[in-house]
Parts: structure tokens; sequence; C-alpha cells
């Protein structure tokens, strides 16, 4: 029955996003790539390492749906990159009639640091956020696809609970 439990983590494991130094995020727009962005891990889309660089092209992704972006995605880089964690980041505006995603790299929330609520104060009728989210592993800020995964290792560790007590 040992041996159960050792399969079991391995396949959990094994299925894992592999670790490294550096926070691995998709980072896209649908405004440049609408059917890879809005699903990255079905089109094979590339992670970057989350790092001054991909903050800057964060910026240039949100301002590039409007130009509103530009102040609050605005930060020294080089002096808080450094002190503060970064997270993977995933926005989805309606801007007129079109919804548009964009997903990067972003500093980890701090108090006076909510980029989801900086977004959020300046919408407009024209432009509203509908979604926001940070979040600190790789690939995160993927789909939904990340619900799934995680719901096939709870049914997976069931089953082998049920196995390991017949």
């Amino acid at each position: 029955m040992c041996w159960l439990w050792v399969l079991f983590f391995l396949v959990v494991f094994s299925t894992q996003s592999p670790g490294g130094n550096a926070l691995k995020c998709y980072l896209c727009s649908t405004k440049t790539n609408e059917t890879g962005c809005l699903y990255p891990e079905s089109y094979d889309m590339p992670l970057v390492h989350c790092d001054q660089t991909a903050l800057a092209r964060t910026k240039d992704l949100a301002t590039a749906i409007d130009d509103s972006y530009r102040k609050i995605f605005e930060v020294d880089t080089t002096a808080m990159s450094r002190h503060i964690d970064l997270d993977c980041l995933k926005v989805a505006v309606k801007l007129g009639n079109r919804v548009h995603t964009f997903r990067g790299c972003q500093l980890a929330e701090q108090t006076s640091l909510d980029i989801c609520n900086k977004i959020q104060i300046i919408d407009t009728e024209f432009l509203k956020r509908q979604h926001c989210s940070r979040c600190s592993a790789d690939r995160c800020n993927s789909s939904n696809k990340n619900v799934v995964f995680f719901f096939t290792n709870v049914v997976l560790f069931v089953v082998v609970l049920f196995v390991i007590n017949i």
C-alpha cells in the first residue's frame, strides 16, 4: 500500500510546473494575439521570467489598450522590484463594447500598491475592469485550466485513498 502513496506523489509532483528562481508568467494581450492570449497554454504561448523588463512590457500592453493605464503602471522598477516580490497578473477590461485581456508581471500587492484597485478606480462608462488577479506560481495567470488541474488532483487523491482502504 505504501507504493500507492509513492505513485500518487510522483504523479502529482511530476505534473506541477518546474521550479526556478524567477517567477514565470504569460505576457500577452488580446489586442495583438486574441486567441493565443485568451488560451495561452492551449496555444503554447511563451513564458517570461518576471523581472524589470517584463514589468515594462506589461505596462506597454496595458497602455496599448488605453493610455490612462500609463500612470498607474508607472513604477520605479529599479528601486521597487528589488525589495518587493513580483506576481503574475491577469486583467480583463471592457473598452466600449469589446473585452481586452492582458497578462504579464506586476509588483506583488502591498498596502499602497494594489494594481487591481488602481485599475478599478479609473473605471469609466467607456472603460471598465471586468477581472483583475495576481498570483505567485509559475503559469498561474493562464486561463481556468488551473482549476481543472486542481480538481483532477483532488479526485486522484480520493481514488488513491479509496484503493488503499480496500
